[in-house]
């Protein structure tokens, strides 16, 4: 039964039902395409098959899943919140983002292996030469994948860049779109005279995109609390002189408070690894308290891929969010409950934002909420002003 307000979404359900019967019935498939290091990536998800009575057992547990779909855990949990995920899906405003929604929920039941995503996108990117990376000071790999230089020319940018990342991640940029949406949700990506935000900045690849797309009167501010990931920052930068001062790099993870670690742990700041999560032992900032030092009078885009403390920082961004309205590009895969708890605090936050989504690999990484106002407050609004004197935008 339909609760008043909430949409319909039993043909929905039973759409989604249905194309998970149908490819669980076709069995796992190895994958060979080149969208994605998939020896890599199962060795990384996938433990070893095991042998014996215990390789048995899991044969009989897949063939079982051909059959019975719907009793695996992941379509439990699917069913289970279909009310709630139904909603988040009504947000979305256009049909290219509900696609890429449900794509995200089927790879999560399915897998990669029986359900195989590829949407249609213009790359955002050209590429030209490419050569190895080495350097005395740094690991040339990052998580098991080779760290490479690529020239790279991207999309409305005036001049080509030299990118410091890996032919994964150049694959999802030239075939997924990463953070360069096509659709509705193009108003998301960053823009001439912006200022960007890049949460969770890594070793620093998007954060160049991103300042060849603001240009000269733009800037980038790029949070990440390993030192090394700063270091590989610094790199690029010294490929792309022209870009360094459009961009400051910042040592820190983001959240809901600012504070300074316990005690310093260099030997784990050091790292780069898989399932990293950032502790008490690193230092943390708050974006409000950020924009309050830096007296900042406006903030136009804000993306965050910081391993599951995305709903964390956006509570210590609740009056720059106010107060500037900007634009947001927001991982959501990092914990399947954040398909309906960010969008949620995004419009407790603020109402008058609209969603899109999109899904940019082949597997369940890098699936993103964008979120924009069709109207903006003036810079420098006082965000506990009167609603009067707070414009909001259509809600679809």
């Amino acid at each position: 039964m339909t609760t008043p307000g909430q949409p319909d979404v039993t043909g929905w359900l039973v759409a989604i039902e249905r194309e998970i019967a149908r490819a669980s019935r076709s069995g796992e498939k190895e994958r060979t395409d080149d969208d994605f290091p998939w020896e890599w990536y199962r060795k990384l998800v996938k433990p070893e098959r095991p042998w014996g009575l215990r390789w048995l057992i899991a044969g009989a547990r897949r063939q079982a899943r051909r059959w019975l779909p719907s009793r695996t855990e992941a379509n439990r949990w699917l069913r289970a919140h279909s009310a709630e995920l139904g909603s988040v899906r009504a947000l979305l405003v256009d049909e290219t983002s509900r696609a890429g929604f449900d794509a995200h929920l089927l790879l999560r039941v399915l897998g990669p292996w029986c359900f195989r995503h590829r949407p249609a996108v213009s790359p955002p990117i050209a590429l030209g030469e490419r050569w190895a990376f080495r350097d005395s000071e740094l690991a040339a790999d990052y998580m098991g994948l080779r760290l490479e230089w690529f020239a790279v020319r991207l999309e409305g940018a005036l001049e080509p860049v030299e990118l410091l990342t890996t032919e994964f991640q150049i694959r999802l940029l030239e075939r997924f779109g990463q953070y360069f949406p096509d659709g509705v949700a193009r108003v998301c990506r960053p823009r001439e005279g912006d200022i960007v935000l890049d949460c969770g900045s890594c070793v620093g690849d998007m954060s160049v995109l991103f300042a060849a797309a603001v240009g000269p009167a733009g800037r980038v501010i790029a949070f990440d609390p390993l030192p090394a990931h700063h270091r590989y920052l610094d790199r690029q930068l010294d490929a792309n002189p022209s870009l360094r001062a459009r961009i400051t790099s910042v040592v820190s993870a983001v959240g809901d408070a600012t504070r300074e670690p316990e005690e310093p742990r260099v030997d784990q700041a050091e790292r780069i690894h898989a399932g990293f999560r950032p502790d008490a032992k690193m230092r943390f900032m708050r974006l409000d308290d950020f924009v309050t030092a830096e007296s900042m009078v406006r903030v136009d885009l804000i993306k965050m891929d910081i391993e599951g403390a995305e709903p964390a920082a956006l509570r210590g961004a609740e009056r720059l969010i106010r107060r500037f309205r900007p634009r947001l590009a927001i991982s959501a895969y990092h914990d399947r409950r954040h398909l309906v708890e960010l969008p949620r605090m995004i419009r407790a936050i603020e109402p008058g934002y609209r969603f899109a989504f999109a899904q940019h690999s082949p597997v369940p990484w890098e699936a993103v909420f964008y979120a924009w106002c069709d109207t903006e407050s003036a810079a420098g609004e006082d965000p506990a002003a009167p609603a009067s004197r707070m414009k909001e935008c259509d809600v679809g």
